[in-house]
């Protein structure tokens, strides 16, 4: 399943548990009832602002239309890392991160190894 599809099919879910046809959600967005299917069978993406007025009718965040439940714990779970590995750099003296540094340009294998 492409990413059109995927995108396509949690809004067909979200519009079926709320117990909305495709013309009713055609209606609360302002579009044709055909739109709504091409969106739910991949056959088009929904643009930016069509997401957000979804989201709306949904009553949900945009990413929730975007993006899966596994790829959503994905990003928060390497911004978090991120965040800490960018605090952790912040606030060592200079030493402390020229070896960090040091050991994380000369090391990729090592610390692949690690994390596995």
């Amino acid at each position: 399943m492409n990413k059109k599809e995927e995108i396509g099919e949690r809004i067909k879910v979200m519009r079926m548990s709320r117990g909305m046809s495709q013309i009713d959600l055609a209606n609360a967005l302002r579009c044709g009832q055909s739109t709504i299917a091409m969106y739910e069978t991949g056959k088009r993406m929904p643009d930016l602002e069509m997401v957000d007025f979804m989201a709306d009718v949904f009553n949900v965040p945009p990413y929730a239309i975007l993006y899966s439940e596994k790829e959503i714990e994905e990003m928060i779970s390497i911004s978090t890392v991120e965040r800490r590995l960018l605090s952790a750099y912040r606030a060592a003296d200079d030493n402390a991160r020229f070896f960090a540094l040091q050991m994380l340009e000369s090391n990729p294998a090592k610390i692949e190894k690690s994390r596995a």
